[in-house]
């Protein structure tokens, strides 16, 4: 009798101690799993930005050449490497399809620049800190159009931009830096 309590004791207490080593296990597993989601996300928007740095400017040009065409400016944030280089090659390409683009590139004015509505961040590829702003002459990118045509090419570049509210009935205004919004 004395063995069967006993046992009985010895079965109860390894039943808990599996029960707390399956949830150890379960508890790891969790871990490795978030673990390499984290490391998933963070190799995703390295090799974004690594094509963002690596795009040329031809790739926009081909994609801009013989299409209708349109005043445009470029602005990026002025502290931004990144954005600097990127806005150039956006520029260059469009310079080179015979774009009238407004000068080099130009650094966002400081502190006072404003957007008069926050754009969505739902459809903007990761690209880290920095993405693409947009902003048409007109409300309505119609079919043909050059905001359409611009659209099309840094999105077949591999860099699609977010249309946002306009700011210039005159030119197309292309903004490179960080995308305002929740982050």
């Amino acid at each position: 009798m004395a063995a069967l309590i006993t046992g009985y004791f010895v079965s109860e207490r390894q039943a808990k101690e599996s029960a707390l080593l399956q949830r150890d296990v379960a508890d790891a597993r969790r871990r490795q799993a978030d673990a390499e989601r984290t490391l998933l996300e963070q190799h995703r928007a390295y090799w974004s930005r690594e094509y963002l740095r690596t795009l040329r400017s031809g790739c926009i040009y081909g994609n801009l050449d013989r299409k209708p065409t349109a005043t445009i400016k470029v602005l990026y944030q002025g502290d931004n490497s990144e954005a600097f280089g990127l806005a150039h090659r956006i520029w260059s390409g469009a310079k080179r399809a015979h774009w009238d683009v407004e000068e080099s590139p130009q650094p966002l004015p400081p502190q006072n620049f404003q957007f008069d509505e926050p754009p969505s961040l739902s459809n903007i590829r990761d690209f880290g800190l920095t993405g693409i702003l947009l902003s048409p002459r007109s409300t309505e990118i119609a079919e043909g159009t050059p905001e359409q045509t611009l659209v099309q090419a840094l999105t077949w570049c591999g860099a699609p931009p977010k249309v946002i509210v306009p700011f210039s009935s005159e030119a197309i205004t292309v903004i490179v830096g960080p995308i305002p919004g929740p982050r």
